[in-house]
């Protein structure tokens, strides 16, 4: 399976893996390592359990709990962090006043996007080892809000806007600006 995100904001721990373009939950609260990165293939071992469900009347349900689970394999960002080496930089208004909970989110994404795009000037960056920024906004496109975020090499004190990304902020699906055609290009 190919590792996805780690979830620890409910009632149970969660990691999410994908396998032929299916997502999947498992439980994940045998352990504290929280060290895959999104793309890394894994072997993973589990075993249905019953969970109550918080909230909910006391009602049981049916869940996959992990057992194991092994690396088998460095994914896109893994390979890019032992490249790059260095922390991307980047900025926020301050009134938006979000958790370090959610930037980490936001960082994990942009991260994810640097490692898989492929826009030239970004992979020329990344090769140079360039500082690369990015900055986070709210933006309103076709009446849905977005977090805008620019991405960004520093040079000598320039800074170059690479590449726009819109988020969406229900789903954090990352989405390209494609200032052509003025349209945003689903990234997957």
């Amino acid at each position: 399976m190919e590792f996805v995100e780690y979830n620890d904001e409910g009632d149970y721990f969660l990691l999410v893996a994908s396998k032929s373009d299916s997502l999947f939950s498992f439980i994940n609260d045998q352990s504290n390592d929280r060290s895959l990165l999104r793309g890394d293939l894994i072997d993973l071992s589990w075993q249905t359990t019953v969970i109550e469900i918080a909230g909910d009347g006391g009602r049981r349900e049916q869940a996959e709990k992990v057992i194991s689970i092994v690396k088998i394999k460095d994914g896109n960002v893994s390979k890019f962090r032992q490249h790059y080496r260095k922390k991307l930089k980047y900025t926020w208004p301050q009134e938006d006043n979000y958790s370090a909970y959610y930037l980490d989110k936001l960082y994990q994404l942009v991260e994810y996007y640097i490692a898989n795009s492929k826009n030239e000037l970004l992979r020329l960056s990344v090769e140079n080892r360039e500082q690369l920024s990015y900055s986070i906004e709210k933006q309103i496109r076709n009446q849905k809000e977005y977090l805008l975020v620019g991405i960004s090499s520093i040079s000598a004190q320039h800074l170059n806007t690479i590449q726009w990304l819109y988020l969406d902020k229900e789903d954090l699906m990352i989405y390209q600006y494609d200032l052509p055609g003025d349209t945003l290009v689903r990234f997957d």
